[in-house]
């Protein structure tokens, strides 16, 4: 295997994601449903490394219980949901769950996520 093909699958296997603010979360423009707001209210928000796939921690107003969507970049690089946890008991869990699935989808190395 060559060097840049050694380079990518350490990359893939060590992909970073991190907590981010919400202002940064909003510089990357991510799709919001216009309902969003009325049953939504986002608490926690996270970014892979190269801001390939993003993700928010929910708490659902109506329900009362946890949720997470992971955002991929489509073919116009906009930002939309690829992934979603929901009916998640606790704070703890739905964070523990929303950042392993951001993992596997930075791991993948993809770019663009088909929607």
């Amino acid at each position: 295997m060559g060097r840049a093909a050694t380079h990518q699958t350490d990359r893939r296997r060590t992909a970073r994601t991190r907590s981010v603010t919400k202002e940064e979360f909003d510089t990357f423009n991510p799709s919001r449903g216009q309902l969003t707001a009325l049953i939504a209210d986002e608490q926690e928000w996270y970014a892979d490394e190269r801001g390939n796939v993003i993700g928010v921690l929910i708490l659902d107003k109506i329900d009362k219980d946890w949720a997470y969507v992971i955002l991929g970049r489509d073919r116009r690089r906009a930002f939309r949901a690829i992934d979603t946890g929901v009916s998640i008991a606790s704070r703890d869990d739905a964070r523990e769950q929303l950042r392993a699935r951001l993992r596997e989808f930075a791991r993948s190395g993809k770019t663009v996520f088909s929607q």
